[in-house]
């Protein structure tokens, strides 16, 4: 299996056994004893096959229960490329209008000052504000009413982390009053809530179905995913990782407690590395949407004199910079989980890291060792 690219690279069908899957063991295991998350799931794709797919550490600490490729963890805001690409299926069938005032698909979500889109939903430029300090808005507050009203909304938005939520337009209460931090396409703030309104207006676009089955039937099914499940809290799932939180003044701990039925579209299911490896291959293979789809998602919302608003970010997509190099792809940071999924595109090579702990400040510096590492049996330059 050989490519040739621009006369000057080969790509070849990596080495059965080969070093390079030694050195990805070796990595993961001291990033693990040097105190790192329990375990570490790490799957590796490369033209459209499954080349590497293990599990490091202690998928569950209490009961001593190691991981295996088969443990499931959470994908945290990786769900958000996921729930892109759904958008991109319907705004390919013409159900949906990138540029359509959202209201006309959503309209639990009222109106606010300055008009919002999908497009500025998919890019975090809608205005829409993210998880809040409370303490620094407490700190800040100048009299009673003003601290009365910030713990209400610290109430608020802490009692939906506990709750069940079976739908995706509950979940809305929680911001939908707030007004919008900037007019819309004029600045960037990253923002799960965006993505839990994009649900919202997907499913107000396709009309007969609901979010769980337009993702489940434009995404999961075309991908060969149907093991990435609603990460339900009161369901016994099979395999479920322990979560755990890394703690520089006392060690590993439980993660706190979350329910993340809230923030499906943007960060609820459950995973295994190798469903993600296999998602993104598919998503590339232009199996879910068509070259121009991936090519916007790529692409980050132009600026009034046509500069990118955020550089980092496309429609759905980040541009992660790893090392020297720029990947497409996504992170994930929640409660008991860090994870990464990305692809190279000049290799073709695409890498998901699992992890059942939050707070894991190696991860990135983690996937700048193992790149290298894994290119070493894939790729060689004449």
């Amino acid at each position: 299996m050989l490519a040739v690219v621009g006369g000057c690279a080969t790509y070849a069908e990596p080495p059965a056994g080969g070093d390079w899957r030694a050195a990805a063991a070796t990595l993961a295991r001291a990033e693990i004893s040097s105190g790192g998350p329990p375990s570490i799931q790490i799957a590796v794709g490369y033209e459209g096959e499954l080349i590497f797919n293990e599990a490091f550490g202690t998928a569950d600490v209490e009961n001593d229960v190691r991981a295996t490729p088969d443990t499931m963890y959470r994908t945290a805001s990786i769900s958000k490329w996921m729930t892109a690409a759904a958008a991109m299926v319907l705004i390919e069938k013409g159900r949906l209008d990138l540029d359509r005032p959202i209201q006309e698909y959503c309209p639990a979500y009222p109106e606010k000052r300055w008009e919002v889109t999908t497009r500025h939903l998919l890019t975090h430029t809608a205005g829409l504000r993210h998880y809040t300090d409370y303490a620094d808005e407490l700190a800040a507050a100048s009299n009673e009413t003003q601290r009365l009203r910030v713990e209400l909304r610290r109430m608020r938005d802490q009692n939906s982390r506990y709750q069940r939520y079976t739908d995706v337009l509950a979940p809305l209460d929680t911001f939908k009053a707030d007004a919008l931090r900037f007019k819309p396409g004029t600045d960037y703030l990253y923002t799960s809530y965006g993505y839990r309104l994009l649900a919202c207006v997907l499913q107000g676009a396709d009309r007969s179905r609901d979010f769980r089955t337009i993702l489940r039937e434009a995404v999961f099914i075309p991908a060969g995913t149907p093991a990435i499940v609603e990460d339900d809290s009161w369901a016994i799932i099979p395999r479920r990782a322990g979560m755990y939180s890394l703690q520089s003044e006392k060690g590993l701990r439980r993660a706190d407690l979350r329910d993340v039925s809230e923030n499906l579209p943007a960060g609820g299911h459950l995973a295994k590395a190798s469903d993600l490896v296999r998602f993104a291959m598919a998503f590339y293979d232009g199996k879910i949407v068509s070259r121009d789809s991936i090519m916007l998602m790529e692409t980050p919302l132009a600026g009034p004199k046509g500069e990118p608003v955020e550089p980092g970010h496309g429609h759905g997509l980040m541009i992660l910079p790893i090392g020297s190099k720029s990947y497409i792809g996504h992170t994930g940071g929640q409660a008991g989980t860090a994870s990464v999924l990305f692809y190279e595109p000049k290799t073709k090579i695409t890498i998901a890291v699992m992890s059942n702990a939050d707070t894991w400040a190696g991860l990135r510096a983690f996937a700048e060792r193992l790149f290298p590492a894994i290119l070493s049996g894939v790729y060689r330059s004449d």
